[in-house]
């Protein structure tokens, strides 16, 4: 039989309670699974425990999983220059050049 790790989640959010769980660990055996659990513990990682493997809530819960860390990803370099190009005005006599310690004419409009 495998086991998994899993951590729930829950949160009040204008006090509707919501929650949802994280899967942490793919499948292994209970020996391995419990010691990954007890290690977990001692790190400090709340909310965690044991889950026996079945493929398909498995399979359901890293769904759900990735569309939640798909809605929340990371910025791609073309978004972070474009917030950069939004939020910094580059002034002075090589507007294209990246502010040296030397060139004070770097200023921050919020």
């Amino acid at each position: 039989m495998k086991y998994y790790v899993s951590q729930t989640h829950v949160e009040s959010i204008n006090g509707k309670i919501t929650g949802y769980e994280t899967v942490l660990t793919k499948p292994d055996t209970e020996k391995a699974t419990r010691g990954m659990v007890h290690r977990m513990k001692v790190i400090g990682i709340p909310n965690i425990y044991a889950a026996k493997y079945v493929k398909k809530r498995y399979n359901k819960l890293v769904r759900a999983q990735n569309k939640r860390h798909k809605a929340a990803r990371q910025l791609t370099l073309g978004e972070v220059a474009k917030i950069m190009s939004d939020d910094f005005t580059f002034t002075g006599r090589n507007a294209h050049s990246w502010p040296t310690s030397l060139d004070k004419s770097l200023t921050f409009t919020p």
